[in-house]
């Protein structure tokens, strides 16, 4: 289908089909947050405070856990977010331990589960408006890179079908050749016996963007590497990574071997959609969707404004994350984001109990390139339970013995000389049962 025709179906007929019974269309709301980008802050802010205060009143008058935590609270008084940060926060254990749903007379809720990279996965119901705004949020992000909704995507995902193969019907067929707007590639099914398929199934698609793990896209384009794919030759104008902590020496690889622009998104199944990069290197705050404060150790407090099907008010979602104050050079006046590192509890800690980031050993991997070392080590995982560390290395073609050495050193010298080191070689790092990969994981004693 011509691309003129393609964009004309899809946003005059098939979106129109596919959303007619939402209660108000993603495109609509499109239309409004394309405009809303632009506000100044005071009409954010006092926009932000509205909905704070709507989401709050709904979920005391309406759910049990609400009216038994803010009991004491007169959250009539909530006029500034000074006043709303002193409400108390709720963590992932408070929302499976008790019912936070509200019923609702509206038959189109949807559910949202997350990975559960931390071993408790969560599930979450959402009403259609919020629904609608994570979807509408998506779509301007994707617009500021030249994506339109018509637009086609394969998203690299920690899916579990193997979708390689498969026998399906005509119609089925018809609708993934022609309606179809993503197709998911499973991270378990991709290797080197696996990568030739893809890569030409990738060429026929014709997408315009890849969406996956950090951890994901750099296989992805490893592979390729390895297999002398040329990943230009897809033709992708961006790659999106998601739920992983991007770090700069993936960007530019990712770059450098699928010849686009990688870009950064952060968002959670229980939280919404948070903040996504432009082309100016700003990470913006979806602030018409989602409130986002933190607390002293810059863990990130969320409540999103519109589910009022499962409310989550003043969510402390696990991560910790760092605000810029400066505008970005974009002309955008929602705010952005400076640095994202992770899980809070991803956090390093010393046998005298102080705490180091996890990044301790990014750049610990960083050194030992730059001291002689180069390309010594391909990949690596660390599991830490009380003083023992398990240190997972996948050999690379100059590996050296004595990086032991250097790594064994580096880490007395800085974390502490009790801890404990084993070195562990292994052909290729597990993931975690959601397709996750993460380079730091702390184990409870």
């Amino acid at each position: 289908m011509p691309p003129f025709f393609t964009k004309v179906f899809f946003n005059n007929i098939w979106f129109k089909f596919q959303y007619k019974n939402y209660s108000i269309s993603p495109l609509k709301l499109l239309q409004n947050l394309n405009e809303s980008q632009y506000w100044t802050r005071n009409q954010i802010e006092e926009a932000q405070i509205g909905q704070l205060k709507n989401i709050v009143s709904i979920a005391k008058q309406s759910n049990d856990f609400y009216k038994k935590l803010y009991s004491n609270i007169d959250i009539r008084k909530i006029e500034t977010f000074e006043e709303f940060n002193k409400l108390p926060y709720i963590l992932k254990k408070d929302i499976q331990k008790n019912n936070l749903e509200i019923p609702s007379s509206n038959s189109l809720i949807f559910k949202a589960t997350t990975s559960g990279s931390t071993g408790d996965p969560l599930t979450v119901y959402l009403n259609d408006i919020a629904m609608a705004y994570r979807i509408a949020g998506r779509y301007r992000f994707y617009s500021w890179w030249g994506i339109s909704p018509s637009d086609r995507g394969i998203l690299i995902w920690g899916e579990k079908k193997d979708y390689q193969n498969r026998k399906v019907g005509f119609a089925r067929s018809v609708y993934e050749k022609l309606i179809k707007r993503n197709f998911k590639i499973s991270i378990f099914k991709l290797n080197n016996d696996t990568i030739k398929y893809y890569y030409d199934l990738i060429l026929k698609y014709k997408p315009k963007y890849l969406y996956g793990y950090t951890s994901a896209l750099k296989q992805f384009a490893e592979l390729l590497e390895s297999k002398n794919l040329n990943g230009k030759l897809l033709n992708i104008k961006i790659a999106i990574v998601t739920s992983e902590v991007l770090i700069e020496n993936d960007r530019e690889y990712i770059e450098k071997i699928i010849g686009c622009k990688v870009v950064n998104e952060y968002g959670a199944a229980d939280g919404g959609l948070y903040a996504f990069e432009c082309p100016h290197g700003g990470m913006h705050v979806f602030e018409e969707s989602v409130y986002m404060s933190t607390n002293n150790n810059n863990e990130v407090i969320t409540t999103e404004f519109f589910n009022d099907r499962m409310p989550l008010v003043n969510y402390k979602i696990g991560d910790r994350v760092f605000f810029n104050n400066e505008k970005c050079t974009c002309g955008r006046t929602l705010k952005t984001i400076k640095s994202i590192e992770g899980r809070a509890g991803d956090v390093i800690i010393k046998p005298n109990g102080e705490s180091l980031s996890q990044y301790f050993f990014y750049y610990l991997m960083k050194n030992i390139d730059d001291d002689g070392y180069k390309e010594g080590i391909n990949k690596y995982k660390v599991i830490q339970k009380g003083k023992k560390f398990d240190f997972y290395i996948v050999q690379g073609k100059n590996f050296n013995p004595e990086i032991e050495t250097y790594i064994l050193k580096s880490m007395k010298k800085d974390i502490g000389t009790e801890i404990i080191v084993d070195f562990i070689y292994v052909s290729e790092l597990p993931r975690e049962e959601s397709g996750k990969l993460r380079f730091f994981k702390r184990l409870s004693d």
